[in-house]
């Protein structure tokens, strides 16, 4: 279906006479045979001229055609010919129909091959081939699209994750095969990267008494798979200053800090308030997290006073007096 095959029919003169042919015709119409080239006139005794015909099938089942050839031979003045055709059935054959790239590491692309085959009798035609999303995955290249019968032809395929975590897809190859005109290959993935997770994040120490202190623990999580590395954490504060952050460098030691998949580093942020205004900051950690190299945690607090106290007297006798006043701020 979609192509042709031409035969050539040889009209023979076996008399002793001149063989005149006056024309060729189909009994009926509508068939996908065609004459491409005929001949009307004389044949010498003992020549012979063609007619060529041209077989298109239009659809898969098999095909017959009556072709009548008329002349002046005064015992077969018309002479019926018989014409047969079945089309090629293309089938197509995918292998793999299913694609695990497993652990690609992001920003790294990876590549596998899909082959396609013609296991049928006609001429398979691969009309479209596409993705269903086409975001990590992507087509490189198509061999072939028009596969005689028992040929293939291969279509590579690339997987680039951009992220940690799973990719699926589906690769949909359409052809002329009657039977299975749309075939689906799914394909999946899993980008392999550090990723960073900051907790608590957001965190409220609420509210502080001024003067007092109240501190809270910090983890930066690799919950990735591979090593996760921290160059640097910068900290910022709003104005004036009452938090600090302590590193805890004798734990964690200096600057890259390495920290492999599931595991943790803390670090300290203390908030101590003068005033009693709202207050707020954030750590900014630089790391090789391929998705936020940049990781932020936010932080707020408000101080507050420890109580009010009002204390009356009257004196009813007017002595000189001395008023002491005494303030703890031990904060217990």
């Amino acid at each position: 279906v979609g192509s042709s095959n031409t035969q050539i029919i040889e009209i023979h003169n076996k008399g002793t006479g001149t063989l005149s042919l006056t024309g060729a015709y189909f009994q009926t119409t509508n068939i996908p045979f065609a004459i491409i080239s005929s001949y009307t006139g004389d044949i010498s005794p003992g020549s012979f001229v063609e007619i060529e015909v041209r077989y298109s099938p239009t659809d898969y089942t098999p095909d017959v055609g009556q072709l009548d050839v008329m002349s002046n031979d005064p015992s077969q003045p018309v002479v019926t010919i018989s014409l047969t055709g079945e089309p090629g059935i293309p089938q197509i054959g995918i292998s793999p129909v299913q694609i695990d790239y497993g652990d690609t590491q992001v920003g790294y692309p990876s590549t596998e091959t899909v082959t396609v085959s013609n296991l049928g009798t006609g001429t398979l035609t691969l009309n479209n081939i596409s993705l269903l999303a086409a975001t990590q995955y992507k087509i490189i290249h198509t061999s072939a699209y028009s596969l005689p019968p028992n040929t293939q032809a291969t279509i590579e395929l690339e997987y680039t994750p951009i992220a940690y975590g799973n990719d699926a897809d589906v690769l949909s190859v359409s052809s002329n095969d009657p039977l299975t005109p749309v075939v689906a290959i799914s394909l999946k993935g899993r980008g392999s990267a550090p990723q960073i997770e900051i907790s608590p994040d957001p965190y409220d120490f609420g509210y502080e008494y001024l003067e007092c202190a109240s501190e809270a623990i910090f983890d930066i999580k690799n919950v990735g798979d591979i090593d996760l590395v921290v160059t640097n954490i910068e900290y910022f504060t709003s104005f004036p200053n009452y938090f600090s952050i302590d590193h805890d460098h004798p734990v964690n030691g200096a600057f890259p800090w390495t920290i492999t998949p599931g595991s943790f580093n803390s670090v300290y942020i203390e908030y101590s308030p003068s005033d009693i205004t709202s207050d707020s900051s954030f750590i900014k950690v630089h790391s090789n997290d391929p998705t936020s190299p940049i990781a932020y945690a936010y932080q707020t607090g408000e101080g507050e006073y420890y109580s009010s106290v009002m204390d009356t007297f009257t004196q009813s006798n007017v002595h000189e007096s001395d008023i002491l006043f005494v303030i703890d701020n031990s904060c217990s």
